[in-house]
């Protein structure tokens, strides 16, 4: 019988001519009943609930002189077992958990490793960057423009170029050792450069940054020395190249649930750049190539979508009048 008939009524009746109110009966269910029943004369039997297995009914009975039958009439039977109590099934079970469980452990560690490996990359990529922000060319240029103040007996540029030049070196080193900074302070540390730079290339440029509304540059948090590699090529490559005086524009925005940076130059655009081969003073920033190797590892690291555009600007004529680069940052907004 299937697993689920299960309850079962046997019914039994003892001939007895003389006197059929007397018969008695004992019964017993091998492999459910340990002992046979107390003598009854309710001619049946019933039971519920059997779980699966062999049976044996059992049943004696005696006539009104207490006579008992010798031999035991019997009806054996079997339950069958449920798909899921076969040894095939259980095996199949065991072997599925243990599949699982060895999966789940293989995974996780090669997700811990990956992570570790991704963690190691990203302190190389921030190790790179420091040593491109913080490059031998910009600091020697930085001191001999010091020095220049000095001999031309101008303390007070000497001074003012000398603070912004040991705060931007400190704000460097300090944000470096962070894995997100507030970005007031990085746009602190980029009006810093910016205005070394002014002044070490004679005002040949200015600059503007905008910060939209929506905005608490206190709160958010962004990765730092992002903005910073664009921000650098657009001088070097984009306005140095420049005969007329140039401008860097920096704005800040909020567009689906990302922080939108854009950074526009009005310098000779990248087809005239890429002609020019090398810049004319001599240092070409790697920030840039680092700078896409770190947010495509902060983006598998993080599980985020910061992406980056870049754009040529045309003038009226068809020639090359700048570039725009956006950077898009998922923002805290909480």
């Amino acid at each position: 019988m299937n697993y689920d008939q299960n309850h079962i009524i046997f019914n039994f009746n003892g001939i007895c001519f003389t006197n059929p109110d007397k018969v008695a009966y004992h019964y017993k269910l091998e492999g459910y009943d340990e002992e046979w029943s107390p003598m009854v004369t309710e001619r049946l039997a019933k039971y519920t609930g059997l779980p699966p297995g062999d049976y044996t009914f059992k049943v004696v009975s005696c006539n009104n002189e207490m006579i008992w039958n010798k031999d035991p009439v019997e009806f054996s039977f079997v339950i069958a077992s449920p798909f899921w109590q076969k040894w095939w099934f259980r095996t199949t079970v065991i072997g599925l958990f243990a599949f699982i469980i060895w999966y789940f452990i293989y995974f996780r560690i090669r997700s811990i490793k990956k992570k570790n490996s991704l963690n190691s990359k990203m302190e190389q990529l921030k190790l790179e960057a420091l040593r491109s922000q913080m490059n031998p060319h910009f600091i020697f240029n930085c001191m001999n423009t010091i020095q220049h103040y000095i001999n031309s007996n101008e303390k007070k540029e000497a001074n003012m170029f000398l603070s912004k030049f040991a705060e931007l070196m400190r704000m460097i080193l300090d944000n470096s050792q962070k894995s997100l900074v507030r970005l007031s302070d990085d746009l602190k540390a980029l009006r810093l450069y910016l205005d070394l730079e002014r002044l070490r290339f004679d005002n040949r440029f200015k600059y503007e940054i905008n910060i939209g509304d929506g905005i608490d540059a206190d709160s958010q948090l962004i990765p730092p020395m992002i903005i910073h590699p664009y921000v650098e090529n657009a001088i070097i490559h984009g306005l140095l190249n420049k005969e007329a005086e140039g401008k860097v524009t920096v704005n800040l925005g909020l567009r689906d649930n990302f922080l939108i940076c854009e950074v526009e130059d009005d310098g000779v655009g990248r087809a005239r750049a890429e002609e020019l081969k090398k810049d004319k003073h001599g240092h070409k920033p790697a920030g840039i190539k680092l700078t896409n190797e770190r947010i495509e590892t902060l983006n598998l690291l993080n599980q985020s979508q910061m992406h980056i555009n870049i754009n040529d600007l045309y003038d009226e004529n068809g020639k090359g009048n700048g570039t725009r680069v956006e950077i898009a940052i998922e923002a805290n907004l909480d």
